[in-house]
């Protein structure tokens, strides 16, 4: 575990990089070279940490925020595609995939 002290003084020990990628590369130190997998969520889950973890032999799976700029424009765009439909996307060791959960919710006339 790692507790988040807030930013520090630019000098000294205690001021280390709060990145999402740094801070899991940190907690899974232990594991490098294990071939575990690593479970994250969307506020720590990018294609950068999954090649760093790949490269460290780790493998990651999570959810990942449509906003990062490494996802492709088209797994983003969900008009036209049916509920419950799936998007695939490989790339040497990392597969990515689009759902569709459920229909968009229809606004109310105001």
């Amino acid at each position: 575990m790692e507790i988040y002290p807030g930013k520090q003084p630019n000098e000294g020990p205690y001021n280390l990089d709060n990145s999402g990628l740094a801070v899991v590369q940190r907690l899974c130190e232990p594991m490098f070279n294990t071939g575990r997998n690593v479970t994250t969520d969307n506020w720590y889950s990018s294609i950068p940490l999954a090649e760093a973890l790949l490269q460290k032999g780790l493998t990651t799976v999570g959810t990942i925020r449509k906003n990062k700029k490494e996802i492709p424009s088209d797994f983003n765009t969900l008009r036209g595609r049916s509920v419950k439909s799936n998007m695939f996307g490989f790339r040497n060791d990392m597969v990515l995939v689009s759902h569709v959960p459920k229909a968009k919710k229809k606004r109310s006339p105001d």
